[in-house]
């Protein structure tokens, strides 16, 4: 017996944002996990580059990620 037309629905969308999610946590990844940050030295009268990680940018991340993951089993969880 296949299931309701409303369940496949339920399913899909579950597994459209299990899949968009996992691709939105890594593209905040990318992006802001980590910054250059730009420091202007007096003495030498050069401005130094460096690339520092961001732990906002990190946790957002992990946090999406974990989102996507816990609203795809609730939804799953709901469908059957």
């Amino acid at each position: 017996m296949s299931p309701s037309p409303a369940v496949s629905t339920l399913r899909f969308l579950a597994w459209l944002n299990l899949i968009g999610g996992i691709i939105a946590a890594i593209v905040i990844w990318v992006t802001m996990g980590s910054v250059e940050v730009k420091d202007f030295s007096p003495l030498t009268g050069r401005t130094l580059t460096e690339t520092v990680r961001n732990p906002l940018g990190i946790w957002l991340g992990i946090g999406g990620l974990v989102e996507s993951i816990f609203e795809r089993s609730d939804a799953a969880d709901k469908a059957t």
